[in-house]
């Protein structure tokens, strides 16, 4: 068509101007189109020039959109796997300072009598005890459960050794001495 090959036509491009400019063009002047019709023409192509530039502005629309869908996909994402970590890092935190002071307590307290008081004197100078990830409360729930824990291995070391002088031979100290 001959509108098509005119760079500088545009949706608000006006006809006289676009005839100023087709009239040394020989294919103006082959048709045999009135004024009129080409002056339709012209409006039709228009119309259907508007019409691809608004789909161009749609489908860009729709790819602006989508992207920003996706990098809102993308942050949410992000931000899930982010919590996640934090919490597993606080959770290996909170572990580790667990197993750290219940070691402590396996060097310091030797007795199942010993106080909470008595314990902490004896505890509370060690970086293991000064722990952000233990609180107070749980702090002294641990040292009880290992006082039961040392209550339990000297009752079970008890019935070892009664087992092991009723069950054994008459020389206790030769048949018991493990």
């Amino acid at each position: 068509m001959l509108f098509e090959n005119v760079q500088a036509i545009d949706g608000s491009s006006k006809w006289s101007k676009v005839k100023k400019g087709l009239e040394s063009d020989p294919r103006y002047h082959k048709d045999i189109l009135t004024s009129k019709d080409r002056q339709r023409l012209f409006k039709d192509f228009l119309k259907q020039l508007a019409k691809e530039e608004e789909e161009k502005r749609q489908r860009k629309l729709r790819e602006e959109a989508s992207i920003r869908e996706r990098e809102k996909e993308v942050r949410k994402f992000k931000e899930i796997n982010e919590r996640r970590m934090l919490r597993d890092r606080e959770r290996l935190q909170q572990d580790e300072a667990l197993q750290m002071y219940k070691a402590l307590l396996t060097e310091k307290i030797h007795h199942p009598q010993t106080t909470w008081s008595e314990a902490k004197e004896k505890i509370s100078k060690d970086k293991r005890y000064k722990t952000n990830s233990l609180s107070r409360e749980e702090k002294e729930r641990l040292f009880l459960e290992h006082l039961k824990d040392l209550e339990g291995n000297k009752q079970r070391g008890f019935r070892q050794l009664l087992t092991c002088l009723l069950y054994t031979s008459p020389s206790p100290r030769d048949s018991c001495a493990s």
